[in-house]
């Protein structure tokens, strides 16, 4: 494997679904040692389709204040009622056969690309296409595809972008990594960085809401730096100041958003960390609560998509266990060792090497991805990073061999099924 290839690789790696909470809080560790963040970080989309639906978190929030001086409630978990936990709703009819289609690119890239997400309808994708320029170096820019239509969005020059989320509007997120980690908001070509300290988005909402993290002041310095933890967060706007969720005791990232305005955040995640990772609900009237995880409880990170849970174990594979919510005793796992995207009905797209990918069903149903003509037969399938509601579309980027005048390495591709 080349040099170039294994960057591709690695690229291609940093779009799993986990890596926000992951990556989140190796990042908030660094700190913590009073390192810098260094480029590779990474906030790809947690498989979250759901939407704020306009409503304000109140209770659970802070007041607006700015980041790194915002303020957080004092009250703890146990005095905020629990929150009520959502049902699963009836899934569509379970797709029969699927189709490979490559996706373009816009001209000046070299042929390689990944796909980190989607909106729930599968109208919208997004992604990085890569330049290589004539050192050898990488040059990366997010992309969006409008029902396959390709559009390049303007980078602000500083570190490395990752598109991680996009709404039903095609506002999308992206953070940019370097020295520091920032956050962005895309609409209608106009790029507007989110305020806060190492801010970190995750997720939009149809009405143009983000959460995410953002790292806060803890009180600590050694040597002259300030120390940061990890706090989750929401802006209600692209302007607006970051409001901190849950008491100030709190560290963590919010995954996901229910279309009631419940916001799921993943607390103590990270393989790096002492102890297993937990999940904490915060709905609109100010209720919040711990949830159910299954037993043992060794999970390192999740994925969260309108009620549903994929759990990641520390010592496992690429992709865990499958769960609703309100079942915890009821997981079921797809045995997967690459993809995971998840969709709202707990639908995930992955595989093995020595299997095609598919997907996947909690019932047991499944169906093929097909390879993509020309991508190697004896890996079909580098990562499956987005699942529409519907099922009718899935995206990720399959391994493609190198030619007299491209690179070996991933190039998007989105599966149209029916």
């Amino acid at each position: 494997m080349t040099e170039m290839r294994s960057m591709l690789d690695e690229f291609a790696r940093q779009a799993k679904t986990y890596d926000v909470v992951e990556r989140a809080y190796r990042r908030s560790e660094r700190q913590r040692r009073l390192m810098r963040v260094a480029g590779g970080t990474t906030a790809a989309v947690l498989a979250s389709a759901a939407g704020f639906g306009g409503a304000a978190l109140a209770g659970v929030f802070g007041a607006s204040a700015p980041i790194p001086d915002g303020q957080a409630p004092t009250a703890t978990l146990a005095e905020l009622p629990p929150a009520a936990l959502p049902t699963i709703e009836p899934a569509p009819p379970f797709p029969t056969s699927c189709s490979a289609q490559r996706l373009p690119l816009p001209a000046g890239l070299d042929d390689k690309s990944v796909v980190s997400g989607g909106d729930p309808t599968g109208r919208y994708l997004i992604g990085i296409g890569f330049h290589f320029d004539s050192q050898g170096g990488v040059l990366e820019n997010p992309l969006l595809w409008d029902n396959g239509q390709v559009i390049e969005i303007p980078v602000p020059g500083v570190g490395e972008p990752r598109s991680v989320d996009v709404n039903t509007s095609g506002d999308v997120i992206i953070v940019f990594s370097g020295d520091v980690t920032d956050g962005y908001y895309y609409h209608d070509g106009t790029l507007t960085q989110l305020a806060g300290s190492e801010a970190t988005p995750v997720a939009i909402n149809d009405g143009g809401e983000v959460v995410g993290s953002v790292g806060v002041p803890s009180g600590e310095s050694t040597g002259g730096s300030t120390l940061y933890t990890t706090r989750p967060a929401v802006w209600h706007t692209p302007t607006a100041q970051p409001e901190l969720l849950g008491p100030d005791d709190l560290q963590g990232t919010a995954i996901g958003i229910d279309d009631d305005g419940t916001v799921t955040v993943a607390v103590n995640a990270g393989a790096h960390l002492d102890g297993a990772a937990t999940l904490e609900r915060f709905t609109p009237d100010g209720s919040a609560g711990a949830v159910g995880l299954p037993a043992p409880n060794d999970f390192r990170g999740f994925a969260y998509a309108e009620g549903w849970l994929e759990g990641f174990h520390r010592d496992g594979g690429a992709v865990g266990p499958v769960w609703h919510i309100s079942a915890p005793d009821q997981v079921v796992d797809p045995g997967f060792l690459f993809g995971g995207a998840m969709n709202g009905h707990g639908w995930v797209a992955g595989g093995t090497d020595l299997t095609p990918p598919v997907l996947w069903s909690p019932d047991g149903t499944s169906v093929e991805l097909p390879s993509l003509t020309g991508s190697y037969s004896d890996h079909p399938a580098d990562d499956l990073n987005f699942v529409s509601d519907d099922g009718h579309i899935v995206a990720g980027q399959v391994d493609a061999p190198a030619t007299s005048t491209i690179h070996d390495g991933p190039i998007a591709v989105v599966w149209h099924c029916s």
